[in-house]
Order: C-alpha cells, then structure tokens, then sequence
C-alpha cells in the first residue's frame, strides 16, 4: 500500500482554504479601517496637546493651534504658530493627513470655524467644542474627541 495523497484529496483542501480566506478577507479589512480610525483620533489628540504644550511653554514666543482642514482629499490636520490660522507663520506648519478611509464629519468649535488657538503661558484653549470622526464606509464607527479649557481626550462613551 502506497502512502500519500491522491489529487482529489488535494483540490479538496485547497478548496477549502481558499473559502475560508475568501470569508476571513473582509474581516481583516474591518479590523484594518478600525485600526486606521484610532490612530487618527490618537493623532489629533497629540497634536491638539503638542500645540498646547508648545504654547505653553511659549516656544518661539508665540502662540499655537491646530486647523482642522475638511476641504481636502484626504483631510489634513495643520498644527500652526500664530494667533490664528490665516495670520500664521506658514514656515512653521506642520501637516498630518487623516487615512483616506476616515473623515471628519463634525467640527464644532461654539460655530467659531475649524481652528482652536491656546492662549500664551496658561495653555487654555481659547475655542473649546468637540471634533466627530468616523470610517467612511461604517458611520456607525466613530470617534469624539472633546477639548475643553484645558483637556484634551476622547469624549466618555466614545472610546
């Protein structure tokens, strides 16, 4: 009696792996874009908090902030010197783009556009509001993050 396979034994097992790769492939993308929504809000929150601590610190003598830019594909995230967005030094910008499977869908500054400044030596953020993101193709995945006077963090109940 020969041991090994016979051919139909084969094409049946690869058969096989090949249906459940085809039913896990979704899957992993689902886990892809989740993971993609979270480092995003973990990059804006960093952001919003290095800008706090720039000006905090009163690094270059000069106030911070961060502009939050929808208008782009993919949407982009500034952090800036100056006392607003539009009267910034531009030589100082530093620019992060959202993954293009996440977007911006709220900005609510108390209706104040899509910056938030701090004020110098305090770090008090001086627009306070909440930013919403979530993946495109799932808008039941999203993330909050809330900045106040002084903190900064994903909203309670969105993390």
């Amino acid at each position: 009696m020969k041991k090994g396979f016979t051919l139909i034994e084969l094409l049946i097992v690869i058969s096989v792996v090949m249906i459940l790769v085809a039913i896990s492939f979704p899957m992993f993308s689902f886990f892809r874009k989740e993971s993609e929504l979270n480092s995003a809000s973990e990059e804006i929150i960093s952001i919003l908090r290095i800008a706090q601590n720039r000006t905090i610190s009163s690094k270059q003598a000069n106030s911070w902030g961060v502009y939050f830019n929808r208008t782009t594909s993919p949407e982009s995230i500034t952090l800036f010197k100056g006392k607003s967005y539009a009267t910034r030094e531009s030589g100082e910008d530093k620019r992060a783009l959202l993954p293009l499977s996440v977007e911006m869908f709220e900005i609510d500054f108390q209706n104040i556009g899509s910056e938030v400044i701090f004020e110098r030596i305090t770090g008090k953020a001086i627009q306070v509001g909440h930013i919403a993101i979530r993946i495109i193709n799932d808008p039941r995945k999203e993330r909050l993050i809330c900045i106040g006077p002084y903190i900064i963090g994903l909203c309670q109940g969105y993390e």
